[in-house]
C-alpha cells in the first residue's frame, strides 16, 4: 500500500571475521512494533535471532517470517512457535505434498542443481542439430515441483507461490504446517519489473549451478 513503510534493522559486525550482532536489531523491532518480521538471517545467527525473539516474548506479539535458511538451526526454546515461510510451485499443490514440498524448498540448491541437470539432459537428448544454447531454451521438464521450461518470455509464467504457517510445539522435529493460501504474483512482463530490469543493479553468480 502506499502508505506502507519498511523498516530495517541491520546486525552489524563485530568483527570482519565474526558474527553479527543479533541481538541489537530487537530493540528496533520492539521500537517499530511492525505487522510482521521478515528475517533473513541463516546459520548460527538464525539461531541466535530465533532465541533472541522467543526470550523478548516476540513470537506472541508479531508473526514471524523468513526463508528456508532461518529453519536449519531452530531452537524453540520449550515454546510453541510460528514461522511463516512460503514454497513455489508450478502447479497447484494438495495438504499431503506440503511436508515433501517444503523439504524441497528447504534445500533450494540441491534441487536447482537436480533440476538444472535434468534440463540439461533433455536439451542434450533431444538438440538434434541444435546449439545447446537453442535447445535449452526449448526445454521443458517434469519436476517435482510441475512442469518447468526456461525459454525467456515463459520463464514463471505458470509459477505459483503458496504461503506455510510452521508450527513447532517445543520439539523442532516435530513441526506441523498449514497452507494458508497462494499469494499474488508478477510476470515478466510487469512494469515494475521492466523498470526493475532497466536500472542500474548487482547480481549474484552461483559457480556451482554454472549461471
Amino acid at each position: 500500500a502506499a502508505d506502507s513503510a519498511v523498516p530495517f534493522a541491520i546486525a552489524p559486525m563485530r568483527q570482519y571475521n565474526g558474527l553479527a550482532d543479533v541481538a541489537s536489531v530487537i530493540p528496533h523491532i520492539v521500537e517499530f512494533e511492525p505487522d510482521f518480521i521478515l528475517a533473513t538471517f541463516c546459520g548460527e545467527e538464525a539461531s541466535l535471532f530465533l532465541s533472541e525473539y522467543v526470550k523478548n516474548g516476540l513470537h506472541k506479539k508479531i508473526p514471524l517470517l523468513g526463508l528456508p535458511f532461518l529453519l536449519e538451526s531452530f531452537d524453540a526454546c520449550g515454546e510453541t512457535i510460528e514461522v511463516y515461510t512460503t514454497i513455489s510451485s508450478y502447479r497447484e499443490v494438495t495438504e499431503d505434498e506440503i511436508d515433501r514440498l517444503c523439504n524441497i524448498a528447504g534445500d533450494p540448491f540441491a534441487q536447482f542443481g537436480y533440476e538444472t541437470g535434468l534440463l540439461i539432459k533433455e536439451a542434450v537428448e533431444n538438440s538434434g542439430g541444435k546449439t545447446l544454447q537453442r535447445a535449452l531454451a526449448e526445454a521443458a521438464v517434469n519436476t517435482d515441483r510441475g512442469k518447468l521450461e526456461i525459454l525467456p518470455r515463459e520463464t514463471g509464467n505458470d509459477s505459483k507461490v503458496f504461503l506455510v504457517k510452521n508450527t513447532w510445539s517445543v520439539n523442532k522435529d516435530e513441526i506441523s504446517r498449514q497452507v494458508i493460501g497462494e499469494l499474488e504474483t508478477i510476470g515478466i512482463s510487469n512494469q515494475v519489473v521492466a523498470d526493475i530490469n532497466s536500472q542500474p543493479s548487482s547480481g549474484w553468480v552461483n559457480p556451482y549451478l554454472g549461471i
